[in-house]
């Protein structure tokens, strides 16, 4: 709780260093994330319900050859786990596996990946950067990513995809949501996002406030 409260002290301070035009959009969201993806992949195993699981995931693919995690694909059965887990995220691990045994090293990979998606995202697209900083960091998203790492992964994967969608690059926004399905197939919703946000395209200004109700059913 106190690192938490450092943090969101941290987040104000160089929040009030971008407002006073002492730094760049970009360099606030370099300092503000590079700190935030340290302390999430420098976490003990133990922080997050389901990271000690992701640290025995790691662990038991590490040395599975990779045409054996391919033959189970799209999904596959780890033991001693409520459900399936996508083949693509088994991959990543193994991947990483080839490299390392510490599993500390993945739990920093993701959390840099992460925060580096979300970052870019707020930088292409948000016209308030330090609410859109404060918004990742107090409403869920943050905290979250400690425990659903893979899901948050996923997410933060599938929102670039916006970018991309509204500079005319659709065939690029399904390729990404694709690929984050890979580690998540929760990411098959932002198709819906996508398409809401094309529709709002084609509404009457003087409608899109009745068409945003549809999100809300």
């Amino acid at each position: 709780m106190y690192l938490y409260i450092f943090l969101l002290i941290y987040v104000l301070i160089i929040s009030a260093l971008y407002r006073f035009n002492i730094i760049s959009k970009l360099s606030y969201l370099v300092l503000t994330f590079v700190v935030l993806a340290y302390v999430q992949g420098n976490r003990d195993t133990y922080i997050g319900t389901d990271t000690r699981f992701y640290e025995n995931l790691f662990h038991t693919f590490k040395n599975i050859p990779f045409q054996t995690i391919l033959s189970s694909f799209p999904r596959l059965y780890v033991i001693d786990h409520y459900q399936t887990v996508e083949t693509g995220y088994i991959l990543f691990n193994r991947l990483i596996g080839c490299f390392t045994n510490n599993a500390q090293v993945l739990l920093m990979i993701i959390a840099f990946i992460l925060c580096f998606s979300f970052a870019k995202f707020i930088y292409d697209n948000s016209v308030n950067p330090i609410w859109s900083t404060l918004l990742f960091m107090c409403e869920g998203m943050y905290i979250n990513s400690f425990n659903m790492m893979r899901q948050m992964l996923a997410i933060s994967i599938c929102i670039n995809s916006f970018t991309l969608f509204k500079n005319g690059k659709k065939v690029w926004a399904i390729f990404i949501i694709l690929i984050a399905s890979l580690i998540h197939e929760s990411a098959y919703f932002f198709i819906a996002f996508l398409l809401f946000y094309w529709m709002l395209g084609k509404v009457k200004s003087n409608k899109k406030k009745y068409f945003f109700l549809i999100p809300l059913l």
